[in-house]
């Protein structure tokens, strides 16, 4: 455990000190370079996750689709477009301190492209649209490529304030975000959603409820901070750097639906995250923690929540 004890040291310190996070997240996405991981994280799961999606929501096909916390690179609107016809909305927020960054867009198109064949696998893509997205890697220019695409881009949002219109949105997606926010931010954004979600809209969010230490170094259990003691867990976890929230899928479920939409599916992945899972159903792979090492404000978890390393939730505004 030695490595994510490094690691969350750095982050802890880093954190903590003025200033700190705001160097931390320049030197790794603008001078290192790290969210070129970005786009080929996006690459691995993006025809599973239209493949979900179409589904559930019939065709994609001239979807109005809100990608949140969008990242770095304009990967999701070259995916938005292929899918879609249009590269939507892209939101980057005040939590995240994103911001698209020009150098990315020729990458992100070439990355794109490559995944076509596996998008067409789930989804219809045009060839005329294959063909547009070719051509913009020889213009010039972020903004140029955002109006080409059919692309808003609204940059360090309030997640509690998104700035859409009442029941303008088809298709809400934010994967592997919204478990760095506190619940009440989280809430707050659940709202903001089911108000931009036209009537017969979904959202699909990906929590990822791993310890996030444990991508570091795997002999961690990756539910480890479930097991911490809540002052702990507030100390060690209370900065801009380290903070997960410690939400259990099923109270994840609980505050989606207070938030006014309606269940659709639950997906879930075991530490195996070979496949997902229909929530009840029994899932393959180990417990995230034992359940005697739990902290006391989350005993009530259930067998499925502590076998979850990640879950897919979709819901509908009614």
């Amino acid at each position: 455990m030695i490595k994510a004890a490094l690691k969350g040291g750095g982050l802890f310190a880093m954190g903590y000190l003025p200033g700190g996070p705001w160097a931390y997240r320049y030197l790794t996405r603008e001078v290192m370079g790290t969210q070129r991981g970005h786009i080929f994280k996006l690459q691995r799961v993006w025809p599973d996750t239209v493949g979900i999606f179409a589904a559930t929501a019939g065709t994609m096909e001239g979807k109005r689709f809100l990608f949140h916390e969008c990242g770095w690179t304009p990967f999701p609107a070259c995916m938005n477009y292929l899918t879609c016809g249009s590269g939507g909305v892209l939101i980057g927020t005040t939590v995240s301190g994103s911001r698209i960054l020009e150098r990315h867009v020729t990458e992100s198109i070439n990355e794109a492209l490559n995944t076509v064949d596996d998008l067409s696998s789930v989804t219809p893509i045009p060839p005329q649209r294959i063909q547009g997205l070719d051509g913009m890697r020889w213009r010039d220019g972020l903004e140029g490529f955002l109006e080409e695409t059919d692309t808003a881009y609204f940059r360090e949002v309030d997640p509690g304030m998104l700035p859409v219109e009442n029941d303008s949105i088809d298709l809400i997606y934010s994967g592997g975000a919204l478990e760095h926010y506190q619940p009440p931010l989280l809430e707050a954004w659940l709202r903001e959603a089911e108000r931009a979600l036209k009537p017969g809209g979904y959202v699909g969010v990906i929590l990822d409820h791993r310890d996030h230490l444990y991508h570091f170094d795997k002999r961690l259990p990756f539910l480890y901070y479930y097991g911490m003691p809540d002052s702990l867990y507030s100390f060690t976890h209370g900065n801009p750097l380290l903070y997960h929230n410690r939400l259990l899928p099923g109270k994840a479920m609980e505050m989606i639906e207070a938030a006014g939409l309606q269940k659709v599916k639950v997906l879930r992945k075991s530490i195996r995250l070979d496949r997902w899972y229909e929530d009840g159903e029994m899932m393959e792979g180990g417990f995230g923690i034992e359940r005697n090492k739990l902290a006391k404000s989350l005993r009530e978890a259930c067998d499925d929540d502590l076998k979850t390393a990640a879950a897919f939730y979709i819901y509908r505004k009614p």
